[in-house]
C-alpha cells in the first residue's frame, strides 16, 4: 500500500473548488417518524433514482447451469421487488429467513440485506432464494440495474480511506481511485457512473471507471431525506433555503451537470422519491401519495390513501410497494393505478426498499 499512498489523490482533491457538505433538508421530525415506519435506526434513507434509463436484467445472462437464476424467478424479482415483515425477507415470489433483517437495497442480482445487530453484515439474496454473506461492508453505494457494490475501507495503520467496488456478478473485488487522507469513513451515493462521497466538509463525485474526481454542481445542492441520488442524477427542493425548511415543491436534475429534469409538487408529508428505473415520481403527504412521470411531469393515474401503517416501496422495475385495507402487500401499477395482492402479511414490523441507493453505516 505504500506505493499507492505516494500517489494520493488528497493533492488535487483539495485545490478543487467544491461546494459545502449540504445540510439534511427534512425536519427531524418526518425523519423520526419514518424511523419508527421502519422499526430500524440505520442511517441511509430512500434513495432518488433520476434517468429514464430502464434498471431491468435482460434475461440472456442466465447460465445454463444447475445454479442459474431462472427467468420466472429474475420477472418476480423485478416486478414485485423486496421486503422484509418480521424478519423474513420477502423476494418475488420466495420467502428467505434472514434472522434479525431489518433493510433492503436493491441491485441487479438480488436484494442486499442489512441487519438490525450489525448493519455493517450483509447478506446478497438472490431472486431465487439463495443467500451469500458478504461480509461486514459497512456504508455502501448500489444501483438496482448494477451488479457493483462500492464501499469504503480504512487503509491499515493510516489515516486514509480507499474506495473498493465489489462485483456480485463476478465475485471479484478492485480498488476505485486512489486513497485519500480521512479518520472518518465517508456516506457513499450512486448515480450511475459516479459514486459520490464526502471529503471532510467537501462533496465530491467519483468516476466509477476512472477514479476521476468531479466537482459537484452548486445549484440547490441540497438533497431530500439524507441523500437523494440514482443512476444518473440527484433531487433537491428550489425551498432548500428557506428559514424554516418548507418544501412545496421537487426537483429532478442529472449528474453530472445539474441540469433540471423534471419539477413536482409536494403531497405534504416533505418526502418524496423517484424509482430504480428512473421513470416515476412519488411524493407522499399524511394520508395520501401521489405518483408523477419523471419526464413528462404529469399525475398518474395511481393514488394512495395512507395512514401510519401503510408505507410505501418500490420494486426494481418501478412497481409500487404499499400494504393494503386486509394488512397484505400489495403491488401496484403507476401508469394504470392497478394494484394486485400478493397474499403475504406485511406483518408487526415492516421495512421495504425505496430507490437503488442506500448507505449504511
Amino acid at each position: 500500500m505504500t506505493d499507492r499512498l505516494s500517489a494520493l489523490l488528497h493533492d488535487g482533491a483539495d485545490a478543487i473548488d467544491v461546494p459545502p457538505m449540504p445540510g439534511d433538508l427534512v425536519a427531524s421530525g418526518r425523519r423520526e417518524e419514518r424511523r419508527r415506519r421502519t422499526r430500524t435506526a440505520l442511517v441511509g434513507a430512500v434513495a432518488a433514482v433520476l434517468v429514464v434509463a430502464g434498471a431491468t436484467v435482460a434475461v440472456d445472462r442466465w447460465r445454463d447451469s444447475d445454479d442459474s437464476i431462472q427467468p420466472a424467478d429474475e420477472v418476480a424479482y423485478q416486478q414485485q421487488g423486496a421486503w422484509i415483515a418480521d424478519e423474513v425477507v420477502h423476494i418475488g415470489d420466495r420467502t428467505v429467513e434472514v434472522p434479525n433483517a431489518a433493510q433492503v437495497v436493491y441491485t441487479s442480482e438480488g436484494a442486499i440485506v442489512a441487519t438490525l445487530d450489525d448493519p455493517t453484515q450483509l447478506t446478497l439474496v438472490e431472486p431465487d432464494g439463495e443467500t451469500r454473506e458478504l461480509g461486514h461492508l459497512g456504508a455502501i453505494a448500489v444501483d438496482a440495474g448494477s451488479p457493483e457494490v462500492v464501499y469504503a475501507e480504512k487503509v491499515e495503520d493510516q489515516d486514509y480511506v480507499q474506495l473498493q467496488v465489489l462485483d456480485l456478478a463476478t465475485r471479484e473485488t478492485r480498488a476505485l481511485g486512489a486513497p485519500y487522507e480521512s479518520q472518518e469513513l465517508p456516506m457513499l451515493g450512486r448515480s450511475d457512473r459516479y459514486v459520490i462521497l464526502n471529503q471532510g466538509e467537501l462533496m465530491v463525485a467519483m468516476d466509477l471507471d476512472t477514479g476521476d474526481v468531479t466537482r459537484m454542481p452548486q445549484e440547490e445542492i441540497g438533497f431530500s431525506v439524507d441523500w437523494g441520488f440514482g443512476p444518473a442524477g440527484y433531487i433537491t427542493s428550489p425551498d432548500a433555503e428557506k428559514v424554516p425548511i418548507r418544501i412545496t415543491q421537487w426537483h429532478v436534475r442529472s449528474m453530472p451537470d445539474g441540469d433540471l429534469v423534471g419539477s413536482y409538487p409536494d403531497a405534504g408529508g416533505q418526502f418524496a422519491t423517484v424509482s430504480p428505473d428512473g421513470r416515476y415520481l412519488l411524493t407522499t403527504g399524511e394520508t395520501s401519495a401521489y405518483v408523477y412521470d419523471v419526464v413528462s411531469g404529469e399525475r398518474l393515474p395511481l393514488e394512495l390513501t395512507l395512514s401510519a401503517e401503510r408505507q410505501t416501496g418500490w420494486s426494481p422495475d418501478g412497481h409500487v410497494l404499499t400494504v393494503g385495507d386486509q394488512g397484505t402487500v400489495e403491488v401496484c401499477e403507476p401508469s394504470t393505478g392497478d394494484c394486485s395482492d400478493t397474499g403475504q402479511s406485511a406483518g408487526q414490523n415492516l421495512s421495504m426498499a425505496g430507490g437503488s441507493f442506500n448507505s449504511w453505516s
